[in-house]
């Protein structure tokens, strides 16, 4: 069920939020890159050319997979993870050779009875599943190579799930000590244009990265790196790859790739994941290192106002604000202001909930820390993309994510934190009123927040006004964390809002 948002007023509560996107800076530098792929081989082969000759509708016939299908479309006011086409990438993880083979997964949540596929639209893969009205459903995919593995590297390897009916959509990268999952997008979400939120390596020993995944052929991908990547692609210097519908390239870099520019020339939609390979969070004691993966919100979907609630148990959680826009001006709970230029990051350690705001769109994310520096000594790092105040709902169907294999105990501790607006008066977790467990923000009395323990299995989270939850799960050395997603009429509106505080 779509629930209609508060209004402007109400959602920032003395703090107003502001919309808008910087036009591209038409200065920067362009390294035209004339893309070919291999069928055998996942290494793109590029060839520096003359920006004027670059022919971009050339796609050879034995490689184009063209797709007729009819998208979807929703309103322009509109925003929802709810959807019947959806589009993952996995990224690079630890080495193959260590922690044992990797298993990925799909999560399937659907209130009506409904049909799909997941699809491997390059390779002709597809894998149909049937659910029942109201079912939750983990699908383990066949035990294969999901991801690529280098920078600059092109691969068939995009992932496709289609359902006859709307449904929400997570994904699991299993491996020991090595597991991270992430909310999908549907196509209605995505965007043309992104600022990459990756993470370094603490002791930048393994890189961060990034994947994209083009959803149209012939989509030509400029990219503008924060950082010199791993394939020697400096800073600053923008170059293009042409990639088919189903097609990802992953860009991997030892400093921070958060802050680079991804934009589909001609307007196509792409999703795009961030993290790293493998990093250290929370300082440079922290130990050990952990994969980070999640998707990447398009700048249509950046807002200026989001508020964190700290993993519990956990003493404080990394934070990290990337900006999209110069001159944005950040605060915390409406405190003195952070200027960043776009691509720059702030970063800190979050101990309590708190409120961030922006004049400019920003992205915001979340990291739980290495294990030895967790208060709990549970869990390793794990990256959780946060999503604007403005983009709730209320109603939810998910499923907290339990293969032990993985984690190393009989019942993994595992919760979800929830921020909803002060009007709220029902709150139900499986049937089970849950609302009198959130409390007010100190610094913004609008909103309440709370955490509340979930057990194993599938589950149901019910409000009488839209709310914003992620769940989460800690075990030895080990974690996921995964937003449940939104589904609201008229909330893009309010993304435009201006932030203002007293």
């Amino acid at each position: 069920m779509r629930h209609i948002v508060l209004t402007a007023a109400a959602l920032v509560t003395g703090c107003a939020p502001e919309f808008g996107i910087a036009p591209k800076d038409d200065t920067v530098p362009v390294q035209d890159t004339d893309v070919t792929v291999d069928s055998d081989t996942d290494v793109v082969d590029t060839e520096i050319v003359d920006t004027d000759t670059v022919d971009t509708d050339v796609v050879d016939s034995d490689t184009d997979v063209v797709d007729t299908d009819t998208h979807e479309v929703l309103p322009d006011a509109d925003a929802s993870t709810v959807g019947t086409r959806f589009w993952l990438a996995f990224m690079d993880n630890i080495e193959l050779a260590y922690n044992g083979p990797p298993k990925m997964s799909v999560i399937v949540a659907t209130d009506v009875a409904t049909t799909g596929a997941i699809e491997v639209p390059r390779t002709g893969l597809s894998l149909p599943f049937t659910l029942a009205a109201g079912e939750v459903r983990e699908i383990g995919l066949p035990a294969a190579s999901w991801y690529a593995i280098g920078s600059g590297v092109t691969s068939d390897l995009g992932v496709r799930i289609v359902a006859d009916d709307p449904v929400s959509v997570w994904a699991v990268h299993y491996r020991q000590y090595f597991s991270e999952a992430s909310l999908l997008l549907p196509e209605p979400e995505l965007d043309a244009t992104y600022t990459v939120l990756a993470h370094p390596d603490g002791d930048a020993s393994h890189p961060s990265e990034f994947v994209v995944l083009a959803t149209r052929d012939a989509t030509e991908v400029e990219i503008v790196p924060s950082v010199l990547t791993a394939d020697l692609h400096p800073a600053g210097l923008a170059y293009r790859v042409t990639l088919q519908a189903g097609q990802t390239y992953q860009v991997q870099g030892f400093e921070d790739l958060s802050g680079t520019h991804v934009q589909a020339v001609g307007g196509e939609p792409l999703a795009v994941f961030g993290g790293a390979q493998r990093a250290e969070v929370g300082g440079p004691t922290c130990r050990p290192d952990s994969t980070l993966w999640d998707q990447v919100p398009g700048h249509k979907r950046l807002g200026t106002a989001y508020v964190v609630v700290p993993f519990t148990g956990q003493g404080g959680d990394t934070t990290k604000i990337v900006a999209t826009q110069d001159n944005t001006e950040v605060r915390r709970d409406c405190g003195t202001p952070i200027l960043l230029d776009a691509g720059e990051v702030s970063t800190f350690s979050a101990r309590v909930p708190e409120r961030i705001t922006s004049d400019k769109p920003i992205l915001v994310a979340q990291l739980n820390d290495s294990q030895s520096c967790n208060a709990s000594n549970l869990g390793d790092p794990s990256l959780q993309i946060l999503q604007p105040v403005a983009l709730v709902r209320d109603h939810v169907r998910f499923a907290s994510i339990d293969d032990t294999t993985y984690f190393h105990v009989a019942t993994r501790p595992q919760r979800v934190n929830v921020t909803a607006p002060s009007t709220l008066t029902t709150l139900t977790l499986d049937g089970v009123e849950q609302a009198a467990s959130l409390t007010p923000l100190a610094s913004a009395p609008a909103w309440k927040t709370g955490s509340l323990v979930l057990a194993p299995g599938s589950h149901e989270l019910a409000a009488d006004v839209g709310v914003s939850a992620h769940s989460y799960g800690f075990s030895d050395y080990d974690a996921t964390t995964t937003h449940l997603g939104y589904d609201c009429v008229g909330c893009a509106t309010l993304l435009a809002a201006p932030t203002t505080c007293p």
